[in-house]
């Protein structure tokens, strides 16, 4: 009789110990103690799921090593990722928030985006508790251009709310994130995803692989309160372009201007051509990455040559001088902004740096090319000498 009293209390405890511990009823809570009491003075071992309730009534107790030695055998007897190991983090961040804030408010955020995700329910919480959530909450409330991104040069995503990188499990990720990123907000297949980042890979795999990434990232995010900015819904993956300051923005508006020569256009962003930052995606190892980076070169050389074109009219040299330059930094091989480096510093009247610069051309096209400077080099450096 004694043994089905225990199985009983066992059953009891599993079926409604979340319900007696939710309760706003004190005398609930008092009931499920002594519950507990009953089990562990007979030594009776509690199921996972019972060790999990029990967690969260030790807690509400203020026995703080009792929750976590409970929580931490149902954590381990469920395995994986599951409800009350994520209950323990939000216990211990909530404990321990004003030692770290920094690290505890990305702890707290990363459970809850479990929690939400799965469709699990919070654990028990004190008013303070849920006033602390609360305010973590509001925290991510309506911000815009919270996250930074630069894609000329080093590929990097960071927070602006304290400058922190955000993390990447694999390059993959990352990679997926920046083809998001190129895409500027429209809406993406899955198959068009495995098409371009998994062309070779098992479709089974690569659905497996996108699945964990967007959910990696968005759990990621979810320290700044920032998960929406990655979008799933009728089947298609974007970003929530509200949300991103990107230089991305600025190469895709350069196109138009540089392909119909709008020079007031270009005039008005020349602090772009004039300040190379770096190839486009240039650490994005993919053939779509490399494609979008020459692309972003060549409307870069172009936009450089077309205003360098404009400063040598109106006699801004000096200028001139810096977009040939930069236009040799992005395509160091280009013989027709070395000619026209070469013009300049003749009409300038700067002998030694046309020399210099002819000298170092002819011998990088002969050391890299093995190769001599062609008629256009050839025919601006004598044009340019003719008065020496």
């Amino acid at each position: 009789m004694e043994e089905k009293t225990d199985r009983l209390l066992l059953i009891m405890l599993d079926r409604f110990g979340d319900a007696l511990m939710m309760s706003e009823n004190d005398a609930d809570r008092r009931i499920l103690g002594e519950m507990l009491a009953a089990l562990a003075k007979k030594g009776i071992i509690l199921t996972p799921k019972g060790m999990g309730v029990a967690g969260q009534y030790y807690y509400h107790t203020g026995d703080y090593a009792m929750m976590e030695y409970c929580l931490n055998e149902a954590d381990s007897g469920f395995g994986k990722e599951n409800r009350y190991g994520t209950y323990r983090s939000i216990y211990r961040g909530l404990r321990h928030y004003n030692e770290a804030p920094g690290h505890y408010d990305k702890q707290i955020h990363n459970a809850l985006f479990f929690l939400k995700e799965n469709n699990e329910p919070l654990p028990y919480l004190t008013p303070d508790d849920r006033e602390r959530l609360d305010l973590l909450g509001q925290q991510g409330a309506g911000r815009t251009q919270a996250l930074i991104v630069r894609t000329q040069g080093e590929f990097s995503v960071r927070a602006a709310k304290d400058g922190q990188l955000l993390p990447w499990r694999t390059r993959k990720g990352r990679e997926l994130f920046a083809y998001l990123l190129e895409m500027e907000g429209v809406p993406v297949s899955r198959d068009r995803l495995m098409e371009v980042l998994w062309p070779e890979e098992i479709p089974e795999n690569a659905i497996s692989q996108i699945h964990n990434m967007i959910y990696n990232m968005r759990k990621e995010l979810s320290a700044y309160c920032l998960e929406q900015v990655v979008i799933y819904e009728k089947k298609h993956y974007r970003l929530c372009m509200d949300n991103l300051a990107s230089d991305s923005v600025l190469v895709h508006r350069m196109i138009g201007p540089v392909q119909e020569k709008d020079m007031d256009a270009l005039e008005r962003e020349e602090d772009y051509f004039l300040h190379y930052n770096g190839r486009y995606l240039r650490d994005i190892d993919s053939a779509w990455a490399n494609r979008c980076g020459d692309f972003a070169d060549e409307i870069y050389q172009t936009g450089c040559r077309l205003l360098a074109d404009r400063a040598t009219e109106n006699g801004d040299f000096d200028k001139a001088v810096r977009l040939y330059g930069n236009i040799l930094t992005v395509s160091p091989y280009e013989e027709s902004a070395a000619a026209g480096l070469l013009r300049l510093y003749g009409r300038m009247r700067k002998w030694k740096k046309l020399k210099d610069c002819y000298q170092s051309f002819c011998e990088l096209l002969r050391e890299d090319l093995g190769v001599e400077p062609g008629v256009e080099v050839e025919e601006a450096y004598r044009e340019a000498t003719g008065g020496i």
